[in-house]
């Protein structure tokens, strides 16, 4: 009994052998395959894959499939998967053979009906067992039932690409086919919405991304050494603008439009499997198709990785987003970071020069100005000074600025130059002359024309929801390379310090510390304040705008107590 051309008009099924989904590269591929079909159901066989999980399905398949069942693999040979959108569908009763995995699929305002996925036995002597297995399958479905995935048989000549055919197993497939009144989908209509790809992610991932790109390491050589100035300062500064400017439009000249070029892969890839299945293809056939493979691959990650740059999401982990989410989130960031107006006093400000205007004089007097103190403290009776702080003004090496640059965080947000940390981690023998004598001149106190590389993107970010004063907001920087390695190389130096110059009462962010330490304190005061039964009071303190209130002058007077030598502060 077959499925109504009605049931399947608006649905679409994918149905793969994928050979294998325990390659990331594989499943970045497949994931970008599947946003193109617009499939409701996927059907995939041969995924080599004996434990399915959420995370596994997100990573593959993207945050649309949100339900799945499978057939485990027998180690690394088999295993079925199907997963749909439970928006579009819900599929029920699942059932488990040696080689199907079958359940019954529910559209609204139709009749339910039945799905087999297949993957079809190798071995000659599995063959007439696999058959036994569909039809003792078909009781269980009674109903429209339909079969698909590789089932590894061939009923008709034309089917095979070479003379070698064993016309004795074709014809107990051909009897089974006409015993279980089955038909081809080719000849159903509408049904030939069903979507079949061969295994076209087959390879290993050639990274065509950012620093992999061949050729990278030569034009930034090329690039690096075609400016130069006396200043260090100044050098470096030239070099980073040539380089990201040249980086620029030779990415542009060697990738160029990335989508254009996967869906030309996609389209060509397609067209070799179909040839594959009614000829053998030639040597050099062979070889472009695995190119074009290899290349697919790349560019499915190349354009992921385009798109994670652009979103700013930097807690979001690999697995768990796909393109469509990150190109959304794109132009969703653009609307949110605008501020379109806000109160100054009892006035609207919301003409962009005048935002501009208001918020400078805003944070310039909270930031950029001293005020004077009419009080202070006695320090000397309240800290004792460190006396192993005096290391901390000494000449940087060049294992301990190489260390600092290993350690600055993977795919944040560049500074004005433009970089991430990942340009200096892979280029650092290219470029580490120049930050090296960078510190050399900060390490000399040689601050003249340092202005050159400390700048930064300012940004304001909203405290809340309803932002309506320059108060609500509170402003970021995107520093310089140079600014993160030097913040990076000091931090190092600090860390072992800390443990004795900071409080004990400060569990937070100090390495060999517990913030639990201090719910496990309160816990603990309230279980003693209990005990005493007598009336207690226990406050609970939060410091109020630190950042908008904090003096800096004093600030420094604290850290010149502890021992900080002049030359740490300036």
């Amino acid at each position: 009994m077959s499925i109504p051309s009605i049931m399947l008009e608006n649905l679409k099924i994918l149905v793969w052998n994928v050979r294998g989904l325990n390659s990331k590269a594989r499943r970045i591929a497949i994931r970008a395959l599947v946003a193109t079909t617009n499939a409701s159901i996927v059907c995939f066989q041969e995924t080599k894959i004996n434990l399915f999980y959420s995370g596994l399905i997100l990573e593959t398949l993207g945050a649309d499939f949100d339900d799945f069942v499978y057939l485990p693999a027998d180690d690394t040979r088999g295993g079925i998967l199907l997963a749909w959108q439970s928006r579009t569908v819900a599929i029920t009763d699942p059932i488990f053979t040696t080689n199907i995995l079958t359940a019954k699929v529910h559209i609204a305002a139709t009749t339910p009906w039945w799905l087999s996925v297949v993957y079809g036995p190798q071995e000659e002597a599995d063959k007439v067992e696999f058959l036994h297995e569909i039809r003792e399958l078909r009781p269980n479905c009674p109903g429209p039932w339909m079969i698909c995935g590789d089932i590894n048989l061939i009923y008709r000549d034309e089917d095979k690409n070479n003379n070698h055919l064993d016309r004795r197993m074709m014809g107990r497939f051909r009897r089974c086919i006409n015993d279980l009144a089955l038909k081809d989908s080719d000849t159903l209509g509408p049904m030939g919405k069903i979507l079949r790809r061969s295994s076209s992610s087959t390879g290993c991932c050639a990274a065509l991304i950012g620093r992999s790109l061949p050729g990278f390491q030569e034009v930034v050589a090329e690039v690096w050494a075609s400016v130069g100035s006396a200043d260090p300062y100044e050098r470096l500064m030239l070099r980073l603008q040539a380089t990201a400017s040249k980086l620029t439009s030779w990415a542009a000249k060697l990738v160029g439009n990335v989508r254009h070029k996967l869906a030309i892969c996609r389209e060509l890839i397609l067209r070799f499997d179909k040839a594959s299945e009614d000829r053998t293809l030639t040597p050099h056939e062979i070889w472009l198709h695995k190119v074009l493979k290899l290349s697919h691959l790349g560019y499915a990650s190349l354009e992921r990785t385009i798109a994670r740059q652009r979103a700013r999401i930097a807690n979001l982990r690999d697995g768990d987003a796909n393109t469509t989410f990150f190109h959304q989130q794109c132009s969703y960031h653009r609307q949110k970071n605008r501020i379109h107006s806000f109160m100054v006093g009892d006035r609207v400000i919301d003409q962009p020069a005048e935002i501009a205007e208001a918020a400078f004089a805003h944070f310039d007097a909270l930031i950029g100005s001293t005020a004077d103190r009419d009080c202070t403290l006695n320090l000397e009776h309240l800290i004792d000074p460190a006396a192993d702080l005096a290391e901390l003004d000494e000449p940087f090496t060049d294992d301990e600025i190489w260390a600092a640059v290993k350690r600055l965080p993977a795919r944040k947000a560049p500074g004005p130059d433009g970089f991430t940390a990942e340009f200096l981690q892979t280029c650092w023998p290219l470029v580490k002359h120049d930050i090296l004598a960078v510190f050399q001149q900060l390490n000399e106190l040689r601050g003249r024309g340092f202005h050159k590389l400390n700048q930064a993107l300012l940004t304001l970010l909203p405290k809340r929801p309803d932002a309506e004063t320059l108060g609500d907001y509170r402003p970021i920087s995107l520093v310089h390379l140079i600014g993160k390695v030097a913040a990076k190389v000091l931090s190092l130096r600090m860390a072992p310090k800390l443990d004795r110059l900071v409080s004990k009462n400060q569990n937070a962010f100090i390495g060999g510390r517990s913030l639990h330490d201090n719910f496990v304190l309160v816990q603990q005061s309230m279980r003693q304040l209990h005990q005493l039964r007598a009336p207690r009071v226990m406050l609970k303190l939060d410091l109020a705008k630190a950042f908008d209130t904090i003096s800096w002058a004093f600030l420094f007077d604290v850290l010149r107590r502890y021992g900080f030598g002049a030359k740490f502060l300036d």
